[in-house]
């Protein structure tokens, strides 16, 4: 009898433990960081791992955030909030390349041949050499366009050196399939996991 009560005790347990706080592998819409997240709740979850601090953004503009394993660069996330009080989640960065999470089996570095693959499908990407430049702008219905539990990717490619004429600037679209575009050494310098938008 007492064997059986203890065994119960130990499962009851089990079940009120909190998992295993993720420290590389597979991202998802879930995992690291989900959409029900705070700043606050991040923080009581991955203690000293978790810190507020300001990221960069778009424009030169400097963002309020909470980045995860800030003095680990191969674990490094950044999460964004759409909020000043960090209570809605927008998404989180992954780590430049070389990190230790993965999004649909891609990270940063990955060549455009690697998305595609990932995708099922080819895309296409914005002109290059602006701030806004070098995003997939479109997954053509691909595997990327959701991901299962309802977020979204935003990936962004670079290209070191020159560039082919006609892949820069707003306005320019280039496919994945455009042979200039992989003859340039495109690879993927970030990936974003966005959440759908909150109230």
């Amino acid at each position: 009898m007492r064997v059986v009560l203890f065994l119960a005790l130990m499962l009851a347990g089990a079940a009120r433990a909190e998992p295993a706080v993720p420290r590389e592998g597979e991202a998802t819409c879930a995992s690291p960081v989900a959409a029900a997240y705070t700043a606050a709740s991040l923080k009581k979850r991955f203690g000293a791992d978790a810190r507020i601090t300001r990221v960069p953004g778009a424009e030169g503009e400097k963002l309020k955030a909470l980045v995860l394993f800030d003095k680990d660069p191969a674990r490094r996330i950044e999460v964004i909030f759409s909020d000043d009080k960090l209570t809605k989640a927008s998404g989180y960065r992954l780590p430049e390349e070389g990190g230790k999470w993965t999004v649909a089996g891609l990270a940063p570095g990955a060549d455009v041949a690697a998305v595609e693959a990932a995708n099922g499908a080819p895309f296409e990407v914005s002109g290059f050499d602006w701030d806004y430049g070098g995003y997939i702008e479109d997954f053509h219905g691909g595997k990327l366009a959701n991901l299962p539990g309802g977020c979204t990717l935003s990936i962004r490619f670079a290209v070191d050196g020159d560039l082919p004429e006609g892949m820069s600037g707003d306005g320019v679209k280039i496919a994945s399939t455009d042979k200039r575009l992989r003859g340039a050494g495109a690879k993927v310098s970030s990936i974003m996991v966005n959440f759908p938008a909150r109230p």
